[in-house]
């Protein structure tokens, strides 16, 4: 069995109950997970210019079975049409990633 697990919190960083709920599945029977890493869906505020990259990649390492899928997005979501912008720019390419790790276990190759 394969997994798609759209997680609430960054592969990469430090090890929550995400992490540990996954590693349990994989455990349990699950051949391979693809952990789909949250994007952002409000718009940026002032205090976002201070984000620095390291605060959700803390080097935490995971299991061979585990790839990750990061949909890069524009956080313009609750803009008029922003959500359709970005089903159409980055979504499409993810969804097509999707299926053909749930159809064949591997990513589609662009």
């Amino acid at each position: 069995m394969r997994l798609v697990y759209f997680s609430p919190v960054f592969a990469r960083s430090y090890s929550q109950r995400p992490h540990f709920a996954v590693e349990a599945l994989l455990q349990r029977g699950v051949e391979s997970v693809l952990w789909v890493d949250p994007y952002p869906a409000r718009l940026p505020q002032w205090q976002d210019l201070r984000w620095r990259r390291g605060m959700h990649d803390q080097g935490t390492s995971l299991d061979s079975r585990i790839t990750v899928l990061d949909v890069p997005p524009l956080p313009v979501e609750p803009l008029p049409y922003g959500a359709w912008l970005c089903r159409r720019l980055f979504w499409r390419i993810a969804w097509r990633k999707l299926a053909a790790f749930a159809a064949e276990g591997r990513l589609f190759k662009e």
